[in-house]
């Protein structure tokens, strides 16, 4: 399943829905889109510091 967040660029926000979502069985293995074109990146990378630890890994 792919959840996407349009004008995602609330960091906090973002971080607290897909936290939310991965503590739903159902959701774990979603892909996340996240679009807003002003802090993408940096949404992103914190994002990953907040959750690399739960956020699968890719090659």
């Amino acid at each position: 399943m792919k959840i996407t967040f349009l004008g995602a660029g609330s960091t906090v926000f973002a971080r607290n829905v897909i936290g939310d979502c991965m503590c739903v069985e159902s959701l774990r293995d979603s892909v996340f889109a996240l679009y807003d074109i002003d802090t993408i990146k940096k949404m992103v990378d914190e994002l990953i510091d907040a959750h690399g630890d739960y956020l699968p890994k890719y090659n």
